[in-house]
């Protein structure tokens, strides 16, 4: 049976660490996020550009964690908000800045959802993250300064006069702890820099050892998204070629495949289970033989300081346990 309920909403002093304690009671399909405060921008004589993912960008990083040390998640809120618009079709409920001129605390949220069910999959409860029976099931939050928001422009940007907040709540499901899961794991795998053109640029090592539902690319420049950085994308494993397509085909693939009207700038999504079977995710563990794997990008001469993201989606599969007889 499904429930959700709230957990706790926290004030945030921007730059300082906050942890939330998650319920282990139950089996959690998805953590439910919502970041609400006000910002002032005052002085100087040029204005930033605002994000597009707004105070999403205050979220430096977004981990969760179980029994003290296995992190099975962990994001920077901006990239989660753009993943969750592949993952969902849309974006999460977004107030942004109107622009990066002087005013007075105008108010500003975003909602994100950590998911931890096998969104898109054929059985989404394959991958419950099993929180009964942990010693502890923490949610920690960092986050920077609320200049974040904006980039370029010299104006100053502060909290307004009300204060940040973090609300969480989960979707849960209970009645289902004598189930086995297994595990979605996300995070930032790489973050490499562009210094110019190259037909051949390599981002590896990528970690090996379970298997891949997806990768999620976010090319930037000069500080925002940019759909120019990257022309041809190539995943493989030695001379093993999984995926070898135009950026720009890509995002047209990701915007039918996955319902999405528009495709956040600078996004590309390489979907490792078009079926929706986990059983079919690329596989990199050990009794494949694939020692290696990495990405071959083709990149244009950056305008500014340029970086590609890369987010991988692992699926660890349960232990199955034999009975003797």
């Amino acid at each position: 049976m499904k429930n959700i309920r709230f957990v706790e909403q926290k004030t945030l002093t921007l730059g300082q660490p906050e942890t939330i304690k998650i319920p282990t009671n139950n089996c959690i399909r998805n953590l439910i996020l919502r970041l609400a405060g006000s910002i002032t921008i005052s002085g100087g004589s040029t204005s930033g550009t605002v994000h597009a993912q707004g105070v999403a960008r205050l979220l430096s990083d977004i981990s969760v964690k179980r029994n003290g040390s296995d992190t099975i998640f962990s994001l920077p809120g901006w990239l989660l908000y753009e993943l969750n618009r592949i993952l969902y079709g849309t974006a999460g409920s977004l107030t942004n800045l109107a622009n990066g001129d002087a005013q007075a605390n105008t108010a500003v949220n975003v909602s994100l959802i950590v998911p931890f069910e096998n969104l898109r999959g054929v059985k989404p409860f394959d991958t419950l993250m099993k929180a009964s029976g942990l010693s502890s099931l923490d949610l920690l939050v960092n986050t920077v300064a609320a200049s974040g928001v904006v980039y370029g422009g010299d104006r100053t940007s502060a909290v307004g006069t009300t204060a940040f907040t973090l609300r969480a709540s989960i979707e849960e499901e209970r009645f289902v702890n004598n189930f086995t899961f297994g595990d979605l794991r996300i995070s930032l795998l790489n973050k490499v820099s562009v210094g110019g053109a190259s037909a051949n640029f390599q981002i590896k090592p990528l970690p090996v050892g379970n298997m891949y539902k997806g990768f999620m690319l976010f090319a930037e420049d000069a500080g925002v998204g940019s759909n120019a950085l990257i022309s041809n994308i190539k995943l493989k494993s030695g001379s093993e070629v999984f995926a070898d397509i135009a950026g720009s085909e890509l995002r047209e693939v990701n915007k039918l495949d996955k319902g999405i009207e528009t495709l956040g700038t600078g996004v590309y999504y390489l979907d490792m289970l078009p079926d929706g079977m986990l059983n079919s995710s690329l596989d990199v563990s050990p009794k494949t033989g694939r020692e290696t794997l990495e990405f071959e990008l083709n990149v244009a001469a950056p305008g500014g300081t340029a970086y590609v993201y890369v987010v991988g989606i692992e699926y660890v599969p349960p232990v199955v346990v034999s009975k003797r007889a």
